[in-house]
């Protein structure tokens, strides 16, 4: 679903970028062009991938990423650690309200899933994204 914002003053401040489907596919429409994404839905888009990007991995920001993706491979991994970390690397983008990020984490027997609530800069309507349920152990 595309969030068609007319609000010059989000675009601007949110920008657009390629929609990436559930797979994080980019999604070809029927004309053959990209499917663009604006406004508030760039950011949700952003935040998800900077979340499932290890920290480090991208060449030319070493910085972007999170830990995240390694802490799904520890079955040990504690509640504490995973929203300090999604915290972290929320509050690393500028478009995100400092303090504003928290973590509801649901454990069912090798899964996880993570509900991210935030606030964004200038907007005082709270977001929250969800990662669907991720496997703690990565069989190869």
């Amino acid at each position: 679903m595309s969030y068609q914002n007319n609000n010059q003053n989000n675009n601007d401040i949110f920008g657009s970028d390629i929609y990436m489907d559930a797979d994080f596919k980019p999604s070809i429409l029927n004309n053959g062009e990209l499917r663009l994404v604006t406004g508030v839905e760039t950011i949700l888009q952003d935040i998800r991938l900077r979340l499932i990007t290890l920290k480090g991995t991208l060449f030319y920001d070493s910085t972007y990423g999170s830990e995240l993706p390694l802490f799904m491979q520890d079955d040990e991994v504690d509640n504490t650690s995973i929203s300090s970390e999604v915290a972290r690397s929320l509050e690393a983008d500028p478009r995100v309200e400092p303090y504003s990020v928290s973590t509801v984490i649901e454990k069912n027997m090798d899964e996880i899933s993570i509900i991210v609530n935030f606030q964004l800069i200038g907007d005082d309507t709270p977001h929250n994204i969800t990662l669907p349920r991720i496997n703690f152990l990565q069989e190869g």
